[in-house]
């Protein structure tokens, strides 16, 4: 996995999730806080990227794919719950 990078990425994209959740909380409105949540579901979908890659180079096993899979996409219908509940009201 190395040699393409792909741990590299992950590491980055994956401490860029946690980095822009705790950047958000820093901002004083919901609209800030929101902004950061968007980068850092597209971390997410980043992530999703490079486990498809992964997955289609058989670099780790189906199951574990598998897994991982569930666990980022429990983790986005997450952060789109809170993006959605930081809306403006109409």
């Amino acid at each position: 996995m190395e040699g393409y990078g792909l741990k590299a990425q992950l590491r980055r994209a994956a401490v860029s999730v946690a980095s822009n959740i705790a950047e958000g909380c820093s901002h004083d409105s919901d609209k800030g806080f929101r902004r950061f949540l968007i980068m850092s579901i597209g971390s997410t979908f980043e992530i999703e990227t490079q486990i498809l890659v992964i997955s289609d180079l058989k670099l780790i096993p189906a199951e574990k794919i598998t897994a991982y899979l569930n666990n980022l996409g429990a983790l986005q219908r997450q952060l789109n719950s809170l993006i959605s509940s930081l809306k403006p009201k109409d």
